[in-house]
């Protein structure tokens, strides 16, 4: 195989220099052009050629330091679609409340009562009287029971037992007619004794004022 030959060229200046003036001027002007020699970057040097015949290798150019970005932040403009993160607000979810337990209602009992001896039974006292509601009901069978049997005070037991003696439907919860009738019409009264109460004056004047001849 041949040998390939290379004609490497050189290129060499040299500057001559014809400077006039006094020995200070002289000696400042050589000191600068010295300096300015000097800060000059050195020739660069090409490589030899790869031994496989590339080209000469090229040297690589210093990494440059990434970019920054100095733009200052700008808040989004009022009314703006764009919400930050921590602006997003969650709604803790509420837990459903409890329903209220519904108060057990006491059952009445029948309680020994004679209410058909005498002179006026109940069922003729109630027929006079014509009672057409619970609240009636109740002021009549207290009233009877207070007038014909010395019993002032009454209970759901006793009312209970006459709806039985009666025939007439009993309410669901035969103690809050007795209830209304002392909170909200004051009718009866509240007496010693659990879920005692006596009909009052006001409950006897109303109970006077029924029947057909009323």
């Amino acid at each position: 195989m041949a040998k390939q030959e290379r004609d490497d060229k050189a290129k060499v200046r040299f500057v001559f220099l014809e400077i006039e003036g006094g020995s200070a001027a002289l000696q400042e002007t050589v000191r600068s052009f010295a300096a300015t020699l000097a800060r000059q970057p050195p020739a660069r040097t090409a490589l030899p050629a790869a031994a496989n015949g590339a080209g000469p290798t090229q040297a690589k150019a210093p990494r440059m330091p990434a970019e920054v970005d100095i733009t200052p932040a700008v808040p989004p403009p009022q009314g703006s679609l764009f919400i930050e993160e921590e602006q997003i607000e969650t709604e803790t979810p509420v837990a459903p409340s409890r329903p209220k337990a519904q108060r057990a209602i006491p059952r009445p009992q029948v309680v020994p009562l004679d209410l058909t001896s005498g002179p006026v039974t109940l069922e003729a006292y109630c027929a006079e009287k014509q009672p057409d509601s619970d609240y009636k009901r109740y002021l009549v069978i207290a009233a009877w029971l207070k007038d014909f049997r010395n019993i002032p005070s009454v209970t759901m037991n006793e009312i209970f037992t006459c709806y039985r003696h009666l025939k007439w439907p009993v309410p669901p919860d035969p103690a809050q007619p007795l209830r209304d009738l002392k909170r909200k019409h004051n009718l009866f009264d509240k007496v010693e004794g659990k879920g005692a109460y006596a009909i009052n004056h006001l409950g006897e004047n109303d109970v006077a004022k029924m029947g057909a001849s009323a």
